[in-house]
């Protein structure tokens, strides 16, 4: 179950535990985020577009935290695709996904696993013939941000400005056409394979 985005809380829980997670220390966060906020450029009272992946790389710990909330996806029980954006702004959502697909190969997952990377594509991947994604959306005033933005210059009259989603409007495009072909044949193979195996397994029983 995913939980409100809070930097002081877990992000996630199961059957009411709290899962393991990176958190970052206090001092730490404030001056991550004085850093992105000391770069982006005032114009007309507003600050330039923020990439969050950058705010979430600065924040994942080191490698022993990491591990230790690393998604054991190699307990996952069939073949797993991962669509990614090459600029994803939001987070740094190819760089996960090939961690992810290390970890799998280095635990002998028994499936097809694949990772289709999507160049000129930010955060979010649509739908083919519907409108694409806008570049930036704005920066929402959440419990998380509300406790970092009083200690920004201004505090709490700071403006929060926007983020950037990433991705290029043909880029978002050419990929959700890409990435909808891509998981109808992925499904298809893995579910022929799935139906395969247990037929066959039934023809053992007998």
């Amino acid at each position: 179950r995913a939980r409100a985005v809070d930097p002081d809380s877990a992000p996630w829980t199961y059957r009411g535990e709290v899962l393991p997670y990176v958190r970052p220390r206090t001092g730490d966060r404030l001056r991550r985020y004085r850093a992105v906020w000391r770069m982006q450029s005032e114009t007309k009272g507003a600050l330039s577009p923020v990439s969050q992946a950058r705010l979430v790389e600065l924040g994942l710990g080191d490698p022993a935290e990491r591990e230790a909330a690393a998604i054991p996806v190699e307990r996952i029980g069939g073949p797993i695709l991962f669509i990614t954006g090459e600029d994803d702004q939001m987070v740094p959502s190819t760089d996960m996904a090939e961690a992810a697909m290390a970890r799998l190969a280095r635990e002998g997952h028994p499936w097809p696993d694949r990772h289709l990377r999507l160049p000129d594509t930010g955060h979010v991947i649509g739908l083919p013939n519907l409108p694409v994604p806008p570049e930036l959306v704005p920066v929402k005033a959440t419990p998380g941000i509300a406790k970092i933005i009083k200690h920004l210059p201004g505090g709490n009259e700071a403006p929060l400005g926007h983020k950037r989603i990433g991705g290029t409007p043909e880029g978002c495009a050419r990929a959700a056409r890409l990435a909808w072909r891509q998981t109808l044949d992925f499904l298809g193979q893995a579910l022929s394979s799935s139906d395969r195996s247990v037929g066959e397994s039934r023809a053992t029983d007998r």
